[in-house]
């Protein structure tokens, strides 16, 4: 379902969050009510496959690409094919949880978003990268990657809400006890360890909120790294309770430092699934990851 427009790029993934709850039309008049002088030669677009797509848009070099979807999607559009070119991205959040759009200031209301979109100004923030691969928030091994595969299937056999599946398939994913034993090499030290889980953050993350961690910045040009020490149900329940008060930093089981480049190494795998932005990848060990600063074009509230 395409639309002919110039200038200005729209994308709308019709299968994240709330965006599967707004039509296509309406998305499209509110567009063009924004941006009534725009003579426009991009594409608006609502597929569930994107990357073709945005190459369409691409081909006709938009000034300003604006993107309805969630964390995922943006990475999508991001990671290979909209930073190269040098385009700013509008972002109108459409995902379950939005988590960059709320770290950048972004307003979560359409209306308000493509305001800023329009009269807002353009601030660089950083990526994340792994082998390759731009994210935007964080990527992980271990844990959460098994319980997205598990939610995925729990909400196909038995049709539940996504974050209900999410909390069984973790339960289920801890309960089995399962824990990684990865080195990883930073500069010319490496040491090994085992956890459930490795997470690679894009900047550090706050958790002075509880159970809703925020970045109190995503242009300090860092990587934040995470471990546990605990790997059984009641041990997560423990550093899950340490969160929830605020504290979790201070618990001797969790681990956290910052760098600009980390290496990955697992013994006798041939790949791995590896989180990026909630987006799974199957990818070829060591995994290479690094900070890439203050690249990334976005607008936001002037």
């Amino acid at each position: 379902m395409l639309y002919w427009q110039m200038g200005v790029g729209v994308l709308i993934n019709s299968h994240s969050g709330c965006a599967r709850h707004i039509s296509v039309g309406s998305i499209l008049q509110q567009v063009r009510q924004t941006f009534p002088q725009e003579e426009l030669h991009a594409a608006v677009i609502c597929a569930s496959s994107l990357e073709e797509q945005v190459k369409m848009i691409l081909e006709h070099r938009p000034r300003l690409f604006l993107v309805m979807g969630g964390d995922g999607t943006i990475s999508s559009v991001v990671a290979q094919q909209l930073v190269p070119l040098g385009i700013p991205l509008g972002i109108l959040p459409g995902g379950t949880h939005n988590h960059f759009a709320q770290d950048a200031g972004i307003p979560l209301d359409l209306g308000e978003a493509l305001q800023v979109a329009a009269r807002g100004k353009i601030r660089t923030f950083d990526l994340g990268e792994v082998n390759g691969h731009f994210f935007v928030n964080n990527s992980s091994i271990g844990a959460y990657p098994r319980a997205i595969e598990a939610r995925e299937k729990l909400m196909e056999r038995m049709q539940l809400r996504k974050s209900v599946a999410m909390m069984i398939a973790l339960w289920r994913v801890f309960a089995n006890g399962e824990a990684l034993r990865p080195v990883l090499r930073i500069d010319r030290d490496q040491f090994q360890t085992r956890t459930p889980f490795l997470f690679v953050g894009n900047n550090r993350y706050s958790f002075e909120n509880g159970l809703n961690p925020h970045r109190p910045s995503v242009q300090e040009g860092e990587l934040w790294v995470c471990t546990a020490r605990k790997h059984t149900v009641p041990g997560m329940l423990a550093l899950l309770w340490q969160a929830a008060r605020g504290t979790l930093e201070e618990s001797r089981d969790f681990v956290s430092f910052s760098v600009r480049k980390l290496e990955v190494l697992l013994a006798r795998r041939e790949s791995v699934r590896v989180s990026r932005d909630g987006e799974l990848l199957n990818l070829r060990p060591p995994l290479r990851y690094a900070i890439h600063d203050r690249i990334f074009q976005v607008i936001t509230p002037a």
